[in-house]
């Protein structure tokens, strides 16, 4: 059983929660972690997401190892 634990950054905290624990018997990459998550959280569709794990952000092709996850929406420099 594969286990993520998903932290989630500014306004995604408000669609989802701050933390939320997903278990499932395969790993997922990041763009089919995010169409699950959609099915649960449909506002999620309309906020492009970032995904990171390990202090490294990841792209939708990525493999999501079992662990933690940190997810951002979108945001800039200033």
């Amino acid at each position: 059983m594969i286990t993520y634990q998903i932290k989630c950054f500014g306004m995604l905290s408000e669609v989802i929660g701050e933390q939320i624990y997903i278990e499932c018997n395969t790993e997922y990459s990041v763009g089919e972690l995010i169409k699950h998550l959609e099915k649960d959280y449909p506002k999620l569709e309309a906020i492009p997401v970032k995904v990171a794990q390990n202090d490294q952000l990841l792209d939708d092709s990525a493999i999501v190892i079992s662990g933690t996850l940190s997810m951002f929406p979108p945001f800039s420099g200033g």
